[in-house]
């Protein structure tokens, strides 16, 4: 199976995964918060508006990842990895640490009763995936260790700025 193949089958478990887990999870905590009975059509509204932007950010995320990491590659190792590649690389490691981030947040969910901080948890769970991912994909390319650890380092502190944003 080639990779597009596989990034496409992933992106549809990920919003399988996402609507899942707003039907189970998400929807209880916003009546909690706004005193309102969900209709399906609020329900579908509510889901769409959060996917594109979920979907945003994703996109956001990695074509600033892709230029931090293109540009640190040639600077230090003298790399050259063809954008295609890199940037499907990415989206491959955002989609898989996502899902299986909000995986872990269905699990939870159906046991306990979820609040914000399960959420900023989940957020650092899957931004250590994403640069757990992240440092395997580039091992792969044969790129030294200390440029290796310094780019999943600095993509991991990048996106914790995005926790940073949701705890204010």
């Amino acid at each position: 199976m080639t990779k597009n193949i596989k990034l496409f089958v992933l992106s549809i478990f990920a919003v399988f995964i996402f609507v899942v887990r707003y039907i189970l999870i998400s929807k209880d905590i916003l009546q909690d918060k706004f005193r309102f009975e969900f209709n399906v059509y609020t329900m579908f509204i509510f889901i769409m508006i959060s996917l594109i932007i979920t979907v945003g950010i994703f996109i956001l995320n990695i074509h600033i990842n892709y230029y931090v990491i293109s540009k640190l590659l040639n600077k230090f190792c003298d790399i050259n990895v063809s954008r295609s590649y890199l940037k499907n690389s990415l989206y491959y490691t955002y989609i898989s640490a996502y899902s299986i981030a909000n995986f872990v947040l269905i699990i939870l969910g159906l046991g306990t009763k979820i609040t914000d901080q399960y959420f900023i948890f989940i957020s650092v769970i899957n931004y250590v995936l994403v640069s757990l991912l992240l440092l395997l994909e580039l091992k792969k390319l044969n790129v030294p260790n200390k440029v290796n650890i310094l780019l999943a380092s600095l993509i991991f502190l990048g996106n914790s700025l995005t926790i940073l944003y949701m705890m204010l």
